[in-house]
C-alpha cells in the first residue's frame, strides 16, 4: 500500500515532467548523504583518537615545544 501524499507528489511531478530527474537527484542525493555520514565518522573518529595519541607519544612539537633540558650554567 502507498500513501496517499506519496501518490500525489508522484502525480505533481510526473505532471510538471519532473519525474526522470526526481528519480536521479534522489538517488545521487543518497549517495551524497553516504559520503558526508562516512566523512563524518572519520571526523569523529579523529577526535577521539588524537587526543588518546597524544597522551600516549606526547607532544608533535607544533607550538614550539618547551624545552625541558636546563642548561649549563659554567662558572
Amino acid at each position: 500500500m502507498e500513501a496517499a501524499g506519496a501518490d500525489l507528489a508522484a502525480a505533481v511531478l510526473d505532471s510538471l515532467g519532473m519525474g526522470t530527474w526526481a528519480v536521479g537527484t534522489a538517488t545521487v542525493g543518497g549517495f551524497a548523504m553516504l559520503v558526508l555520514l562516512a566523512v563524518m565518522a572519520q571526523v569523529g573518529g579523529g577526535l577521539i583518537w588524537l587526543p588518546l595519541i597524544r597522551r600516549r607519544i606526547g607532544e608533535f612539537g607544533l607550538r614550539g615545544a618547551k624545552s625541558t633540558r636546563k642548561a649549563r650554567v659554567s662558572t
